[in-house]
């Protein structure tokens, strides 16, 4: 899931916990405990003023992972959060060959 789905779906789920998210810093805390520990990595190093500047801060952070594997970072694949997710990208279902 990419941050722009990730901060979508967290917005969502947070009219539903209201006393969770109160504060800016609670908010930036649960968001990051949710992100891909690819980006979290980075982003705890970070001193984050608001969420609003941690989720841009993570979005430039996602465009250059996505640069360094050679994806395109305007078209964000899903699944990109997950750990396991680009490991899968260009494998070949097993038993199958390229030659016919």
């Amino acid at each position: 899931m990419s941050v722009a789905a990730y901060e979508a779906k967290f917005q969502e789920l947070s009219r539903f916990a209201q006393e969770l998210v109160s504060t800016d810093d609670d908010q930036m805390f649960l968001f990051l405990q949710g992100m891909n520990p690819d980006l979290q990595v980075t982003i705890r190093g970070l001193r984050c003023l608001s969420l609003a500047d941690m989720v841009e801060r993570a979005t430039g952070v996602e465009r250059g992972l996505f640069m360094s594997r050679g994806l395109n970072p305007k078209r964000p694949r899903e699944g990109f959060s997950s750990p396991s997710q680009g490991k899968k990208r260009g494998w070949k279902k097993r038993g199958s060959s390229s030659k016919q």
